[in-house]
């Protein structure tokens, strides 16, 4: 699996060191924000980005956060001082992040100079008295006596701030192997030698340049948080999330650096039974209502089982676990869930009576005036996994696996239909109908799909990972992508197909898009399917093991019975090619939707 999380997210492979190492400094994290200006334009997404990554720092890493909303120039010089005064700042391990949000403007000639501008500042102040210059702010925020500091600059013109740092060789901030890395590394030790020299770091969300509202760069700066599960160091963050951004953004150093790095860690699991059993007990509740299916329904059990680990002799559970019991039952009397009730016409006057052989080759469902495609796939086996050799290791051993047959959607779930089922559209790209919904999570998907068999009587579900992989290569040939090439091109695919990332064989380097595309903008694979590589990241039913090929049964691959993370397949346009081959494999928390990427694709067995 070529993770987009972090390739720290290899070292919880090295023993079981989950827990980071006992610091004495605390972790800070100061956001200065600006919506509405007096002079300037308003600006709608500030405030809102700093409190969504603000509350995963606050939930996931254990920052202590401050927010100052629409901050004034007094306001920002007068806060920093404060903090350059707080005791708890000079412990020897202690982090401060500082993060501005808002306009930004740069004086231009002889005297070019960047500035932010706080909430009164003067349009077109060429003097900048009214603003803050990024080197003025350089300079206060050096000045503070905390061991570590990151500035994060979400303005125009940020990238005046500093120099952009170059790579000395045989420094802490070259990459190392991953085996040679594993072998000698621990997460205990990423932290402590981060942490043993002084840091001054920055990034920005652009150059000498203008950047745009709502921002490309807190989205990924939000994306990497949530996908990481242990640390993320700079590194990590810079060159997987913040370098792949639009609009030129830069990282660095200043002031009085010492090669020291800046880390997020995430706060320890709790073991159960942990103090926080009620609201543990209530996801459990939660998650186990939309089961439907028998898989959905053993999931359910067993969340309901847990939940009485909790909060024993619970009658509610209780009844909710006789409710899956009999609902299994029902299941294995029946056979089969997926045929659709009978007082819902059958496709194409009476497909669900018929016999596999006389199925439809594809069939055209409409809600709410909606119409899409599902294309049928005849079961067959194949060799699932890494065939080329070029893959991770959750990718291997390759192994046959056989399916039966199904349908699954021609094109992505697209905004049209999303809306024509929900009422509303979660998409950051908006405004395009056929263009796929996105900024969807896994849990999202199963609440559009059960909205959705309500209004059709069917039992639409997402693929599983066997199905997914079986559609993309076309009936199990041996293809590297999911479009039927083994070669990828920006003609063909919508991926991030810019050199620095695409040196591989199977890649050809060309033009980043850098947004969703529509449906059908690219050829379909043999089978009739579209974007089956890139676009957005297709959900799939299976909870994530990177062992699992290790025991897969050998017909229809359910995947694993229970897991922290949900499987997703296809890469998307944010992504290069690696990632877009029908054998990688990523996953992401079911909740996860704040990369702009993540979508889906129906499927449906009869």
């Amino acid at each position: 699996m070529r993770t987009i999380f972090s390739w720290l997210l290899l070292i919880t492979m090295v023993g079981n060191i989950t827990a980071p190492p006992d610091r004495k400094g605390k972790d800070f994290a100061l956001f200065f924000t600006v919506n509405n200006y007096e002079f300037w334009t308003p600006l709608k997404q500030p405030a809102q980005e700093a409190e969504e990554i603000a509350h995963i720092l606050r939930e996931d890493y254990g920052f202590a956060i401050e927010i100052v909303p629409n901050a004034t120039k007094k306001q920002i010089l007068t806060k920093l001082e404060e903090y350059a005064g707080k005791a708890a700042l000079k412990a020897p391990d202690a982090q401060l992040l500082i993060y501005f949000s808002g306009h930004g403007y740069m004086r231009k000639g002889t005297l070019q100079r960047g500035y932010f501008v706080p909430k009164e500042g003067k349009k077109e102040d060429v003097t900048g008295s009214s603003y803050l210059a990024y080197s003025e702010l350089r300079d206060l925020i050096n000045a503070i006596p905390c061991s570590h500091v990151l500035v994060m600059l979400d303005a125009c013109y940020s990238g005046t701030f500093g120099q952009v740092r170059t790579f000395k060789s045989g420094s802490f901030f070259e990459r190392p192997g991953e085996e040679a890395y594993l072998q000698e590394q621990t997460i205990h030790r990423i932290i402590r030698t981060a942490l043993s020299s002084k840091s001054r770091l920055y990034m920005t969300s652009g150059g000498e340049n203008m950047t745009p509202s709502p921002s490309v760069f807190a989205r990924q700066f939000k994306l990497a948080l949530l996908r990481t599960p242990d640390v993320l160091d700079y590194d990590e963050l810079w060159h997987s999330y913040i370098k792949k951004a639009p609009y030129n953004p830069q990282q660095g150093d200043f002031g009085d650096h010492e090669n020291g790095r800046f880390v997020f860690v995430r706060k320890k699991k709790e073991e159960v039974p942990s103090p926080n059993n009620a609201q543990l007990y209530a996801i459990a509740m939660k998650d186990g209502d939309v089961a439907f299916a028998q898989k959905k329904w053993e999931e359910a059990k067993r969340e309901y089982t847990i939940a009485l680990q909790y909060k024993p002799g619970d009658t509610t559970a209780l009844g909710k676990i006789k409710i899956c019991d009999k609902e299994l039952l029902k299941s294995v009397e029946e056979a089969k869930l997926s045929t659709p009730p009978t007082s819902k016409q059958p496709i194409d006057n009476q497909l669900s009576s018929q016999p596999a052989k006389d199925l439809p080759r594809s069939y055209i469902e409409t809600v709410n005036g909606v119409s899409f495609k599902m294309i049928y796939v005849e079961g067959g086996s194949f060799l699932m996994g890494d065939i080329f050799g070029e893959g991770e290791s959750d990718e291997k051993p390759v192994h046959e696996v056989s399916v039966d047959s199904y349908y699954i959607g021609e094109t992505e779930v697209t905004q049209a239909l999303w809306k024509a089922v929900m009422g509303e559209n979660p998409s950051f790209f908006q405004n395009c109908d056929e263009c796929p919904v996105e900024q969807v999570g896994w849990e999202d998907a199963q609440r559009f799909i059960a909205k959705l068999n309500q209004l059709t009587g069917r039992r639409y579900r997402l693929p599983t990972e066997a199905e997914w992989e079986y559609a993309a290569r076309e009936r199990g040939r041996a293809v590297r992508f999911g479009n039927g090439q083994d070669i990828l091109r920006s003609s063909q695919a919508n991926f991030d197909a810019r050199a620095e990332y695409n040196k591989q064989s199977y890649s050809v380097a060309g033009k980043h898009i850098g947004k969703t595309t529509p449906v059908k903008s690219f050829k379909p694979n043999s089978l009739g399917l579209y974007d089956m590589a890139g676009n957005v990241w297709e959900w799939c039913s299976d909870w994530y093991d990177k062992a699992y090929y290790q025991n897969s049964p050998s017909r229809n691959p359910p995947g694993p019975d229970s897991g922290t993370y949900r499987v997703m397949r296809g890469g998307s346009w944010l992504n290069e090619a690696k990632l877009a081959r029908v054998a990688s494999r990523v996953s992401a928390h079911p909740k996860y939707k704040g990369g702009y990427n993540e979508g889906l694709r129906l499927a449906i067995s009869f």
